[in-house]
C-alpha cells in the first residue's frame, strides 16, 4: 500500500510541475502588437545588398515556422530600420491570452543585432538578453535556458543593439500551462484524499 501511495502523490504532484519534456511552444499563433516606428523606408534594391525586401510581415513571429539558415533579413519577417525613435524603444508584444509557465526561448533574428526578451511579472518587465552572433541574413539563436521558470501572460522583444536594421522571423517560447484554481483544488483533494486513505489503512 505505501508503494501505491507514494507513487500516486508522486503522479499528482508532477502534475504541477512544468516539465521540458512536456513543453509545448506557447507563443504559437500569439497576439502580436507593435509599439514604437516602425517599417520606414529604405532602398528597393535591399540593404546592404540583394533582393528589395517584402512586406514585413507581423504574425511571421509566431507562425512555428523557422526560416532557412541565411534567408535575407527582410524576407517573410517582420523588419524594421530603426531600433529607437526619440529615445522609444520599438517592441514587438506577444499576447500568450493566458498564464503560461516559460523554461526556455527559440529566436530567429537577424545575426548581427541584440535583441532582448522581456516578460510581464506583476506588472513590471524583467528583461533577459538572447545576444548577438556576427553576420547578415536570418538565424537561429541557440536555445535560452532560464535560470528558473518564469509565469507570465506577455512577452515583448526589443532591438538594443546592431546596424539600425533590424528583423524577427520567429519567436518560440517552450512552457506550459498554469493550472487554473480548480484544478488546483481539484488535485489538493486528490491529496488529501490519498493521505486520509493511507490513514485509515495503518
Amino acid at each position: 500500500m505505501n508503494k501505491i501511495f507514494v507513487a500516486s502523490v508522486m503522479l499528482l504532484v508532477s502534475l504541477l510541475m512544468t516539465s521540458n519534456a512536456f513543453a509545448v511552444n506557447v507563443a504559437l499563433n500569439a497576439a502580436v502588437s507593435l509599439e514604437g516606428t516602425f517599417f520606414a523606408a529604405r532602398p528597393a534594391t535591399g540593404w546592404p545588398s540583394g533582393s528589395a525586401g517584402s512586406q514585413a510581415l507581423i504574425d511571421s513571429v509566431v507562425d512555428g515556422v523557422f526560416l532557412p539558415e541565411g534567408t535575407q533579413w527582410d524576407q517573410n519577417t517582420l523588419w524594421w530600420d530603426e531600433g529607437f525613435q526619440d529615445g522609444v524603444a520599438n517592441r514587438v508584444l506577444l499576447d500568450l491570452g493566458a498564464e503560461y509557465f516559460i523554461s526556455s526561448f527559440h529566436v530567429q533574428a537577424d545575426n548581427n543585432d541584440v535583441y532582448q526578451i522581456s516578460y510581464l511579472d506583476s506588472g513590471s518587465a524583467a528583461w533577459v538578453n538572447v545576444g548577438a552572433v556576427a553576420g547578415w541574413g536570418m538565424m537561429t539563436r541557440p536555445e535560452l535556458f532560464l535560470p528558473s521558470t518564469i509565469q507570465t501572460s506577455m512577452l515583448a522583444i526589443t532591438a538594443v543593439a546592431g546596424d539600425g536594421y533590424y528583423s524577427l522571423s520567429e519567436v518560440q517560447a517552450e512552457g506550459a500551462a498554469v493550472p487554473e484554481p480548480a484544478t488546483m483544488v481539484l488535485i489538493g483533494t486528490g491529496l488529501a484524499g490519498l493521505a486520509g486513505l493511507k490513514r485509515k489503512k495503518a
